[in-house]
């Protein structure tokens, strides 16, 4: 059994969308048991880093996709390059600055 089978998108989302840490490590136990010996270097991955990995999980659930997205940062940094391209010499660092505060 490998993650290309079925199976190990339930287990992941399950941890992607827990509410506290004791439901995240309940999904990581379970990844650990049906995969751990396939990929163990993810395993200890994991352990290792288990506090980065559900830090997000102690702030408010309203406000958890802010923290563990980069969609926002992205979108911010494509709107600089076009208004960048656009403008190509600032007179002075107010209107660069203006850029920024959007």
């Amino acid at each position: 059994m490998g993650l290309e089978e079925d199976g190990y998108k339930e287990v992941l989302k399950a941890m992607y969308e827990a509410h506290y840490e004791g439901e995240w490590k309940l999904g990581f136990e379970r990844f650990k048991k049906t995969w751990g010996k396939l990929y163990p270097e993810v395993v200890k991955s994991w352990e290792r880093d288990m506090d980065n990995l559900t830090s997000y999980l102690k702030y408010p659930y309203a406000l958890r996709r802010f923290i563990y997205t980069t969609n926002s940062l992205k979108r911010l940094i494509k709107e600089v390059k076009r208004r960048t391209k656009a403008i190509e010499v600032f007179p002075s660092i107010y209107p660069l600055r203006r850029l920024f505060i959007m």
